[in-house]
C-alpha cells in the first residue's frame, strides 16, 4: 500500500545457512550509501561509524548460533572492504533477481518452525530493550523448492517479497505486528499471507507482471478506514477503484491517498506511550497546509506524557487562547497511530527521548480535585429488649458530614444518641480540614486526626498534622522490595518469580544491570530470578524477600510531623504535644528510623532503630529513651527496646513473624502512661504510690504468629497456625494466652477446629475448643436454593474447661438479583451445674439494598422469655450544582467518589457493586482509589434499547476525598433504520458520511443502503455525501411514523428517496 520510499539504510545478511536474517539501520547517525533497488549486488555499505555495525553483528550472531545452524556464515560488509566471497554474492544476486522477476527463486533449505519462532522472540527483545533503536528485522523459514524455473506470480516469490518486507518501516510497532502475522500465518511449506505480497508492491515498486501500482481491494480500504493510520512518515497510497466492488467504486477515496485519514477538529482521546496508556487529553487534528492533518498537543499534555520535547516557534498554533504544538515535530523518531475506533492515540517514540519514570507514574498535573459538593452519610440504629425484669428503648446515629470545594476537604463526624427516660445526646468526634500537597506528596490535616502508629503508639491531636502519603506513589516505589541485580553477557531476558508466579520480566542490554521496581506481593517469600542469554543460556538465582513494617526500598523516605493538643479522653487538662518520625532507605536492605515525642508536661521520648532484610528473614530493632518528670515524684527515666522478625519460608511455605518488647527499667514511661499520671497527681487528691500502683506497667512482651499450609506430594491437607501472646508486668503479675487452629476442605464444604488455652494475672487458666462447618447446600443439591431459597448452613460447637458448652447453626439465602439477604439462626447452651440453665435462643434477620442505602431488620427470643428487635438503616447523599443525589452506601472520610452521569440510562450498574443510575440519570461510585487511575463502567446489559451511550467506560484519576464528576454522552429515542436509494433506484455507496441539517455528522452508510440513527427529529432532511461532487451528494426528506408499542425496538423505514436536490 505504500509507494517506494528513499531512505538511508544498510543491511547485514547471513547467507549459506538455514534462513536469512534482514535488518535495516534507521539510528541517527550510521548513514548508508543509497542505491537503486535494482541495481546489483544487493549488499549496501555503512558509511558511518563502524562500532554500530560491531555491535550489530555481535547481536545477530548471537541469535544465529543460538539456533543451531553450524554451516552458516555471516558478513557484514564495511568501508573500504570487500568481504563477501562469489558464492554468496552469487546468491544474494539470485536473490535481488528474484525480486525483479529475471530469474527464479533459489532453492533453500527447508527448516523446522520452533528454532525460527525462538530466533524470531530473540531478535523481537533486542529491539525492544532499545538497543538497536528504531530498527526492525526478521528471521523467517523459507519454503524449500525442488530447483525447477517457476513463474514469477506472488507464490514464486514469496522468499524475496519477505526479504524485502523489513525494508517497510522503521518502527517497533511495526515489526511487532508483521512479526506476529508471520508467526501466525506462515508455516514452513505454505503461502506467505497477503500483507507480505502487498509490501513487496509497496517496496519495489513492482507487482510481478501485474502491474506497477500498490492496488487495494474493497475489504482493504474499510480497513484502512478502521484501523489505525500512521503519521510521522512521508507515504503515499494509490488506490486503484477497480479493484472496488459494485457502486462501492463511486465512493472518494482520495483522502485516504496523501497524510492521515482523519477529520481535522478536535479529539477526545486515550493517548497511550508505546502502548502505555498515560492519559486522556484533547487533541487538535489541524491542516497544515500541506495536504495533511496533524496532531497538535499542549505542553502541558508532552510533559505529563513524559515526553523530551524540543519547541519550535513554527511548529505552533494558537488555539482558543493556547498554544498548541505538532506532536510529530517535537522530538526525533516520533510517529503516531490515532485508532479512530478505538480513540486512542498511540505514540511510538524511542526509549532516549522518554522521561526516566517508573512504571505506572501518574504526573501530579492529571489529578483531578473534583467539584465543589457536599455529602452527608448516616448509619442509623433502633433497639427494643424485653426480659423479665425491664425493657428498654434506645437509637443509635453515627453523622459523617463533609464539603469539598477546591482542593479542600473539610470533614467532621458525630454521634446522636437516645435511651429511654433519658434526653437525647450529640457528641461531636471530629473535625478537620484537609488537603494534599503534591510537591512533597503528602497529607495535611487542620484540626482532629491521628498519628500513624508505626513508630510510636498512635495519638489523637487536635492541631496541624502533615505527613507523607503512600498512595501518591506508584507500586514500584511504595512499601518494600529488594534490588535485583546481576551482569548479563548478551541481551538478556530477566524474568523474575514469586510463588511461582511471574511478576516482572524485563530485557537488558549485556552489562550489569539493576531492577529497583519490582512489586512483590506480601511480606515475604523469596524472589526467584531467572537469565535467560540471547544465545539460549540461563541463570537462576534467590534473592531473599521479607519485609517488616519499617522497611523501605533504596533511598526512599517516609515522615510524619503533628503539632497540638493531645486529644484524649477523660483528661483534667489536655497538654500540647510535638511528635515526629521519619524513616530513611539507606540501601536495598537497610532501613534506618527515627523518632521523638514531647510534651508541655515534662515528657520527652526519643526512639532509633532500623529494620533489615536477610536471607534468614526480616528484622527491626529500635530503642526508646524516655523522660519524665512528675508532681510529688520527682524524674522517671527509663527504656524499652523493640524486636520485630517476619520471614516466609519458600521451601514449606512456613510463615513466621515475632514482635518482642522489653521494658529495660521500671520507670519507662509511654505517652499514654506518662499523661494519665501527669494528670491524676496534678489535679486530684490521691496519694502517689496509689496513682502509680493502678498503672498496670508492662516489663516484658511477646507476640508470636506462624501459619504453615500443609501441601504434601501435590495435594492440599489444610492450614495449620499456632499463635501466642505473653506479657509480664513490673508487679510481677502476667497473663498469657496460645491458642492452635486447623481448617481445611472436604467434599461437602470446609471445616476449623481451634483450641485455646490462657492464663490471667492470678495464673488461673480457661481452656477452650471451637468447632465449625459450612455446608454449601448446593453441594449436596444444585436445585436445594431455587426449591427453598437458602445457600448455605453453618454449625458451630464450643466447649470450655468450666463446663460450659454452646452449639450454634445459621442459615442464609438471597434473592436472585441479591437484593434481599437473609437467615435464619439458633443456638442452644447448657452450664456445668446441670440446673436447668440451659437456654435456648432463635431469631432471624433480613437486609435489602434498596437505592437509597440498605436497610436491615431483626428479632430474636429465647426460652426465657427476652425478645430483642431492631431496625436499621444507612446511606447518604451528596448535594452539588445539578442537585441532590442519594448514594446507596455509607460514605466516610476514606471515600473518594465518581459522580456518574449518563441521562436516560436509568437501571444500568455503574462500577463493581450494586449501585445504579437513578431516574435523574445519575449514579454514584463510592470506592475508587486516589492518586491512581480508575475505570467506571456503565453496564448497558439490561439497557433499553431506546438509549445508546457513546461510551461506557471512562478512566478517571481523583485526589483524595475528590467527587468527581464522570459524563457519559447519550441519545435517547426509538431507533430506526433508513432504507436508502437513489433516484436512479441503486444502494447509496457503502461508506457513505450522512449529515444533520446543522451538518453535523451522524453516521455512515452501512450494507445495502441502510443507516441507523436514533433521537431523531419527527421531521427533518438528511444530507448524504460519498464525494465533493454534486454528482456525488443526495438529500432525503423524512417524516417518523408515529409508535405505540413501548418495546423501543428497532423500526425500518425502506425505500426512502435521496434526491439530489433539497
Amino acid at each position: 500500500m505504500y509507494q517506494n520510499r528513499k531512505r538511508k539504510w544498510g543491511w547485514v545478511f547471513v547467507g549459506s545457512g538455514v534462513c536469512i536474517v534482514t535488518i535495516s539501520f534507521v539510528t541517527y547517525g550510521l548513514v548508508g550509501n543509497e542505491k537503486d533497488v535494482n541495481s546489483s549486488p544487493v549488499v549496501k555499505y555503512a558509511e558511518d561509524d563502524p562500532t554500530d555495525t560491531d555491535v550489530a553483528e555481535q547481536k545477530i550472531r548471537s541469535i544465529l548460533y543460538s539456533n543451531g545452524p553450524e554451516n552458516a556464515s555471516l558478513n557484514v560488509a564495511r568501508p573500504g572492504e570487500k568481504i563477501i566471497s562469489k558464492v554468496e554474492q552469487d546468491e544474494m544476486r539470485s536473490q535481488k533477481m528474484a525480486v525483479t522477476g529475471e530469474m527464479p527463486v533459489p532453492t533453500y533449505a527447508k527448516i523446522e518452525s520452533q528454532p525460527v519462532q525462538q530466533a524470531n522472540n530473540n531478535l523481537h527483545n533486542i529491539f525492544l530493550s532499545g538497543n538497536a533503536k528504531n530498527s526492525t528485522g526478521i528471521i523467517v523459514p523459507l519454503k524449500e523448492h525442488d530447483g525447477k524455473k517457476e513463474d514469477t506470480s506472488f507464490d514464486a516469490m514469496k522468499a524475496a517479497s519477505l526479504t524485502t518486507l523489513v525494508q517497510r518501516e522503521q518502527s517497533n510497532d511495526v515489526f511487532r505486528d508483521v512479526h506476529k502475522s508471520v508467526l501466525k500465518e506462515r508455516q514452513p511449506g505454505s503461502s506467505f499471507p497477503k500483507q507480505i505480497r502487498a509490501s513487496k508492491r509497496s517496496i519495489t515498486g513492482d507487482d510481478a507482471g501485474t502491474t506497477s501500482r500498490s492496488v487495494v481491494a474493497l475489504n482493504e480500504l474499510s480497513r484502512s478506514a478502521r484501523e489505525p493510520d500512521i503519521s510521522g512518515g512521508d507515504e503515499k497510497v494509490e488506490f486503484d477503484s477497480r479493484f472496488l466492488n459494485g457502486n462501492a467504486k463511486d465512493v472518494d477515496v482520495s483522502r485516504y491517498a496523501e497524510g492521515n485519514p482523519v477529520m481535522p477538529g478536535n479529539y477526545n482521546l486515550d493517548v497511550l506511550v508505546n502502548d502505555q496508556l498515560k492519559l486522556n487529553a484533547t487533541i487538535l487534528y489541524i491542516d497544515d497546509g500541506n495536504k495533511n492533518i496533524s496532531p497538535f498537543v499542549t505542553e502541558k499534555t508532552l510533559t505529563q506524557l513524559g515526553i523530551k520535547y524540543s519547541l519550535k516557534s513554527q511548529d505552533k498554533m494558537k488555539k482558543a487562547g493556547e498554544d498548541y504544538y505538532n506532536l510529530l515535530k517535537v522530538t526525533p523518531g516520533i510517529k503516531v497511530r490515532f485508532d479512530q475506533e478505538t480513540q486512542e492515540l498511540n505514540i511510538s517514540i524511542p526509549q532516549l527521548y522518554i522521561e526516566n519514570r517508573p512504571d505506572g507514574y501518574i504526573d501530579p498535573s492529571l489529578w483531578d480535585e473534583g467539584i465543589t459538593a457536599g455529602t452527608f452519610s448516616y448509619d442509623v440504629n433502633a433497639y427494643h429488649s424485653d426480659n423479665a425484669d425491664d425493657s428498654s428503648d434506645s437509637v443509635y446515629s453515627g453523622l459523617h458530614y463533609g464539603l469539598n470545594f477546591g482542593e479542600w476537604r473539610f470533614r467532621s463526624r458525630g454521634a446522636l444518641n437516645w435511651e429511654s427516660g433519658n434526653k437525647a445526646t450529640y457528641d461531636s468526634q471530629e473535625a478537620w480540614l484537609q488537603r494534599d500537597i503534591a510537591s512533597l506528596k503528602s497529607q495535611l490535616v487542620i484540626g482532629q486526626s491521628s498519628t500513624r502508629g508505626d513508630t510510636f503508639d498512635s495519638v489523637a491531636v487536635k492541631g496541624i498534622h502533615l505527613y507523607n502519603d503512600d498512595r501518591m506513589l506508584t507500586g514500584a516505589e511504595s512499601g518494600y522490595a529488594p534490588t535485583i541485580k546481576g551482569v548479563a553477557n548478551t541481551n538478556a531476558k530477566v524474568t523474575v518469580k514469586q510463588n511461582g508466579n511471574i511478576i516482572k520480566q524485563v530485557t537488558v542490554p549485556p552489562g550489569p544491570f539493576e531492577i529497583t521496581d519490582i512489586t512483590p506481593s506480601g511480606f515475604g517469600n523469596d524472589l526467584d530470578v531467572t537469565l535467560t542469554e540471547a544465545d539460549g543460556r540461563e541463570q537462576h538465582f534467590s534473592v531473599p524477600f521479607s519485609a517488616v513494617s519499617q522497611l523501605l526500598r533504596e533511598d526512599s523516605l517516609r515522615w510524619e510531623v503533628a503539632l497540638g493538643q493531645l486529644d484524649q479522653d477523660g483528661l483534667y487538662h489536655s497538654p500540647d504535644i510535638a511528635t515526629a518520625s521519619v524513616y530513611y532507605g539507606l540501601t536495598d536492605k537497610l532501613t534506618t528510623y527515627a523518632g521523638f515525642q514531647s510534651t508541655d508536661q515534662d515528657y520527652d521520648a526519643f526512639l532509633l532503630g532500623s529494620a533489615v532484610n536477610t536471607a534468614l528473614g526480616a528484622f527491626a530493632f529500635d530503642a526508646t529513651q524516655s523522660y519524665a518528670t512528675l508532681p510529688d515524684i520527682g524524674k522517671w527515666n527509663g527504656t524499652s527496646y523493640r524486636l520485630s522478625y517476619s520471614q516466609q519460608l519458600a521451601q514449606s511455605k512456613t510463615s513466621v513473624n515475632v514482635a518482642a518488647w522489653r521494658y529495660a527499667t521500671e520507670h519507662y514511661l509511654s505517652l499514654s502512661d506518662a499523661t494519665n499520671i501527669y494528670d491524676q497527681l496534678k489535679h486530684t487528691q490521691n496519694q502517689a504510690q496509689w496513682v502509680i500502683s493502678d498503672y498496670q506497667r508492662l516489663k516484658d512482651q511477646l507476640q508470636v504468629n506462624i501459619t504453615q499450609p500443609l501441601d504434601f506430594y501435590n495435594e492440599y491437607w489444610g492450614s495449620l497456625y499456632v499463635s501466642g501472646s505473653w506479657n509480664r508486668y513490673w508487679s510481677e503479675q502476667s497473663n498469657t494466652q496460645y491458642s492452635l487452629g486447623y481448617s481445611n476442605a472436604f467434599r461437602w464444604g470446609t471445616y476449623s477446629i481451634t483450641a485455646q488455652r490462657s492464663y490471667d494475672e492470678n495464673n488461673d487458666s480457661d481452656d477452650s475448643v471451637y468447632l465449625s462447618f459450612n455446608l454449601p447446600f448446593e453441594k449436596l443439591s444444585p436445585n436445594f436454593k431455587k426449591k427453598y431459597g437458602f445457600t448455605d448452613v453453618n454449625m458451630g460447637l464450643r466447649s470450655d474447661s468450666d463446663g460450659t458448652t454452646q452449639l450454634d447453626a445459621s442459615t442464609n439465602g438471597n434473592s436472585t438479583d441479591n437484593r434481599f439477604n437473609y437467615s435464619l439462626n439458633t443456638s442452644y447452651s447448657t452450664d456445668s451445674n446441670q440446673s436447668g440453665n440451659n437456654l435456648t435462643q432463635v431469631g432471624g434477620n433480613v437486609n435489602y439494598a434498596s437505592r437509597f442505602g440498605p436497610w436491615n431488620a431483626s428479632l430474636s427470643g429465647s426460652d426465657r422469655g427476652d425478645k430483642q428487635m431492631s431496625l436499621g438503616a444507612s446511606g447518604g447523599m451528596i448535594l452539588y450544582h445539578g442537585g441532590l443525589v442519594f448514594v446507596p452506601d455509607n460514605i466516610d472520610s476514606a471515600n473518594t467518589i465518581a459522580l456518574v452521569s449518563a441521562p436516560g440510562a436509568e437501571g444500568s450498574h455503574v462500577g463493581s457493586s450494586d449501585n445504579q443510575i437513578d431516574h435523574s440519570g445519575y449514579g454514584v461510585v463510592t470506592n475508587l482509589s486516589p492518586y491512581h487511575r480508575n475505570m467506571v463502567n456503565v453496564d448497558i446489559s439490561q439497557l433499553d434499547n431506546s438509549v445508546y451511550l457513546d461510551n461506557t467506560s471512562a478512566t478517571v484519576i481523583p485526589d483524595a476525598g475528590a467527587v468527581v464528576e464522570v459524563s457519559f454522552k447519550t441519545k435517547v429515542g426509538t431507533p430506526y433504520v433508513f432504507d436508502i436509494m437513489t433516484e436512479q433506484h441503486s444502494h447509496i455507496p457503502f461508506g457513505a458520511d450522512v449529515y444533520d441539517e446543522n451538518n453535523e455528522w451522524l453516521s455512515a452508510v452501512g450494507q445495502g443502503g441502510k443507516v441507523l440513527l436514533r433521537g431523531m427529529k419527527d421531521t427533518g432532511t438528511l444530507h448524504i455525501k460519498w464525494g465533493e461532487d454534486t454528482s456525488q451528494q443526495c438529500y432525503v426528506n423524512y417524516h417518523l411514523p408515529a409508535r405505540n408499542d413501548k418495546k423501543n425496538t428497532s423500526m425500518l423505514l425502506s425505500s426512502m428517496l435521496c434526491k439530489q436536490n433539497n
